[in-house]
């Protein structure tokens, strides 16, 4: 994954991750400990005494985990644990009253702050790792600008809006992922029907070619005809965009269906003239051998999801693709078939972008580059509307609220409560990382988690039914190898999201009269259990009272909606760099532009130390946003000054990340 890099920095930076996850394994105890101690707290099924037993325990192993030759611990840290530990013991020896949860609560609290002071010094290097393959990319980005992409598309009697979608907005396309990348764009068509429909009509061919307008030409005499029983052959499709002229460092296959293929095993029952062929089709073609060819190519593979009839199909190419194999994104809208399609070379471009530099990408909210090629997507099925609330059973969960303490470096606090919240059973949209669920807050009449200046326009929406009040988001892969997701992923989201409030109500008090107002929606962590009894996390949020105004106005790495552009959010990043001395910026800013005020949420930043997670692509990042950065009126009332990182105020196209949306709404 490190093709390209100086083999010394390949090597040290492998051995670093390799150290760090081993380090992080190590306090997986710790969190889980955390948990239980959390989930019996209101209860009698442990005793005190019992809990502190288990601390003690917990402490010694913790103190044990330190090994020396990746130990960042001071000798100052040493005596804080040999306090907590006495303090322990003499709580042990006591008559149990009712302070003595209270105690607990104290030294989880100490211990959790030793924790952080361990890890600070590993998350530094890391982190500066990282700036330096960052800077090594961007000066071998050649390559990395050419992409080719195919759209595999069923070309049956119903596909014909598709068809004409894929004509009429071609160029749009190859626009918008060459303005993002200054990418050299190539295109190819491979669209299939049915065995019955004859060798001539079975499969239509337009191999690469850089010319969209040949493309355009080529769709004009594609019709939508054919297909016989309902499940096609699709199996002739995948082996036609193999045959392809794959040869740029990008590949990317777009597949769009409302059908499955031939045999029971893809489908759940359906009109199949084949349904008996499973392990080969009517021509011997075996999905296991085209399957393991797509991954001979490096071939990114998405599938356009239309129908729930092809569920199965896409979940059997994944089980034998290895888990991850396939991306799929809601394409039930042919509106949608412009973004979908964008968003998916974008995501192609990101990933091979993770192998070439070897470091964490930024834009990705969840997976490092370690944890890509062990991804798998959890069970669940999208259900656009609200349930009935009635038959909702109602759980009682732990919300932990995040504020800040200081402008300098912006400190943060966290309190704690407990809440009885309702959660729908199934979520109603996705994105490409996160997966989003309706939810009330039972306890209260009115909109529980809320910002004052949009309460008016939420009631105004709701009426007087019992709807959702708040959004609940989870992520939708699993990584790596850990059976559930990392507490520190929901934190750092939740912690990005309330500096980049504060940030905002600074900002409207010295803005000039020709900016618009900002607001970040309250964004809190919500900790839940499932089943048995394991913890289950959210980031929960205020609703939007409507999606389709949601925009994308900038990324983290460089990307400018120039077509929408917002000039108070330009400089909104620029100011938020200038008001912390330099130390860290908001970017990756999107959401809504309600009333003339802008709402967001979702937000990355950048900062020069190894806070805010993954999205945090420190000075490399600021440095790229002030490359495609030109200050507008809105800096110069302001008073923002100019820094040697400008240059045209053009963007930086091959720099530019890409816009994390696979749904219409950015989760």
């Amino acid at each position: 994954i490190f093709t390209g890099m100086d083999k010394t920095i390949t090597k040290e930076t492998a051995n670093d991750l390799k150290i760090i996850k081993e380090e992080e394994s190590s306090l997986d105890s710790v969190d889980l400990l955390t948990s239980k101690l959390r989930s019996h707290e209101s209860t009698k099924e442990f005793r005190t005494k019992d809990l502190l037993a288990l601390k003690m325990e917990e402490l010694q192993r913790y103190k044990a985990s330190k090994s020396p030759r990746n130990s960042a611990t001071t000798s100052a840290d040493r005596l804080m644990l040999q306090k907590i530990e006495k303090q322990l013991q003499e709580v042990r020896g006591k008559k149990f009253a009712s302070s003595s949860r209270d105690i607990l609560e104290e030294k989880r609290k100490e211990l959790d702050l030793e924790k952080k002071k361990w890890m600070s010094t590993t998350t530094e290097r890391e982190y500066e790792k990282n700036q330096v393959l960052l800077r090594k990319f961007k000066e071998k980005n050649e390559r990395q600008r050419q992409t080719d992409v195919a759209f595999l598309l069923d070309c049956t009697s119903s596909m014909s809006s598709y068809i004409n979608a894929a004509k009429d907005h071609i160029k749009g396309i190859v626009d918008e992922i060459t303005t993002r990348y200054n990418a050299i764009l190539r295109v190819a068509f491979v669209g299939y029907r049915d065995h019955c429909d004859g060798e001539q009509l079975r499969i239509t061919t337009m191999d690469f070619n850089d010319d969209v307008n040949k493309f355009k030409e080529f769709l004009e005499g594609v019709k939508a005809i054919g297909g016989g029983d309902t499940a096609e052959d699709v199996f002739g499709g995948l082996e036609a965009a193999i045959q392809l002229s794959w040869s740029k460092h990008n590949r990317c296959l777009i597949h769009i269906a409302d059908a499955p293929a031939h045999g029971n095993r893809f489908h759940e029952g359906c009109s199949d003239s084949y349904a008996s062929l499973n392990d080969a089709d009517k021509r011997g073609l075996k999905i296991e051998d085209l399957i393991k060819k797509i991954k001979a190519l490096k071939i990114d593979y998405t599938f356009g999801r239309i129908l729930p009839q092809t569920d199965k199909m896409i979940r059997v190419f994944d089980e034998i693709g290895g888990g991850g194999f396939i991306r799929s994104a809601d394409m039930a809208d042919v509106k949608d078939f412009a973004f979908v399609a964008t968003e998916t070379i974008s995501l192609t471009i990101e990933c091979n972008w993770k192998e070439m530099t070897g470091a964490v990408l930024p834009v990705s909210k969840m997976a490092s580059i370690s944890e890509l090629s062990t991804k798998s997507l959890k069970s669940y099925t999208i259900v656009d509307k609200q349930p009935d609330w009635t038959k909702i059973a109602s759980q009682q969960v732990s919300i932990s609220t995040c504020d800040v303490l200081g402008e300098t470096k912006l400190n943060l606090k966290y309190s704690y409560k407990q809440a009885s919240i309702k959660i729908s059973a199934h979520p109603f949209a996705q994105g490409s990382q996160r997966i989003s669920y309706f939810g009330i807050e039972i306890d209260k009449a009115t909109h529980y988690f809320h910002m004052p200046d949009l309460i008016p326009w939420y009631k105004k929406e709701a009426g007087k039914k019992q709807a959702a009040s708040v959004v609940l988001k989870t992520f939708k892969y699993i990584y790596g190898s850990g059976l559930r997701d990392g507490r520190e992923d929901f934190l750092n989201i939740v912690e990005s999201q309330a500096i980049s409030n504060f940030l905002a109500r600074e900002f409207n008090k010295v803005k000039p009269k020709e900016a618009k107002e900002i607001h970040f929606l309250e964004v809190k962590f919500v900790e839940a259990r499932d089943v048995d009894g394991a913890p289950v996390y959210y980031t929960v949020e205020d609703i939007y009272p409507n999606y389709e105004g949601f925009m994308k106005y900038n990324s983290n790495f460089g990307y400018v909606n120039r077509a929408d552009f917002a000039s108070t959010l330009d400089a909104f990043s620029h100011w938020t760099y200038d008001f912390t001395n330099h130390y860290l910026m908001v970017v990756d800013l999107q959401g809504m532009n309600h009333k003339g005020k802008y709402v967001l949420t979702d937000p990355s930043i950048h900062c020069r130390e190894s806070r805010f997670g993954r999205t945090n692509v420190g000075r490399v990042g600021m440095e790229t946003f002030f490359e495609g950065h030109k200050c507008s009126q809105i800096c110069s009332l302001m008073s923002l000054k100019t820094n040697r990182y400008m240059k045209d105020g053009i963007p930086n196209p091959d720099l530019a990340s890409v816009c994390s949306l696979m749904g219409k709404l950015s989760v």
